[in-house]
């Protein structure tokens, strides 16, 4: 059984206007390929728990630090569990509400480390807080990003929308990590899951 002492980290699969919000993650993380190339990670809002921290506590924590507003959020109509092997099988959730969509963790993580994945909305307008930028995007582009690592550039070409805290080298190459790298690596392994995921969370109600 899922519970909540077992979860370690949280994110949101956050939905504004029918457009996913993303976080570029901190120059700290960026790093270069073989070429040369700057590789900048994207990710979704979130975290890890603090000692003693509740999970939706912590993202909502998460949330103030990195895009400046709450997050309305909406139980799943279930929970999957996806193995650091990439398997995936419904579990069952009876901690607090609402109800994580995903449960996951990645195989170079520690066996007891997992991440709870949440639906919501910005509750207000996202910025860039603590973070360099945010973008928002379809979910398709997103998807685009995990098999052909598309430029800044491209992305916004694309009709992304770039947030700047800090400047983005705009030839800078993206690369999809925590949970959009989950929902990339399901698309081809359960594609159904993956669509219902971001399904259900572009049908959340807008404020």
């Amino acid at each position: 059984m899922a519970s909540a002492e077992r979860i370690t980290g949280v994110s949101c699969v956050l939905v504004s206007a029918s457009r996913l919000v993303l976080e570029v993650q901190k120059p700290g993380k960026w790093h270069r390929d073989d070429d040369g190339r700057l590789i900048i990670g994207l990710g979704c809002i979130g975290g890890s728990l603090e000692e003693g921290e509740a999970a939706l506590t912590a993202l909502q924590r998460e949330a103030q630090e990195e895009i400046g507003c709450r997050l309305q959020l909406r139980s799943a109509s279930s929970t999957t569990e996806v193995s650091p092997e990439g398997r995936a099988h419904r579990r069952h959730w009876s901690s607090e509400a609402p109800r994580p969509i995903l449960i996951w963790s990645m195989p170079s993580s520690a066996p007891d480390t997992k991440v709870a994945v949440y639906l919501g909305r910005p509750e207000g307008n996202p910025k860039p807080c603590d973070l360099p930028a945010i973008v928002s995007m379809s979910a398709d582009l997103m998807l685009r990003i995990g098999s052909e690592r598309l430029s800044v550039e491209a992305v916004t070409s694309g009709g992304a929308i770039l947030q700047q805290r800090e400047p983005i080298p705009p030839d800078a190459l993206l690369e999809l990590v925590g949970t959009p790298l989950i929902l990339h690596r399901l698309r081809s392994t359960y594609r159904g899951l993956a669509e219902r995921v971001l399904a259900e969370a572009d049908a959340l109600p807008e404020n």
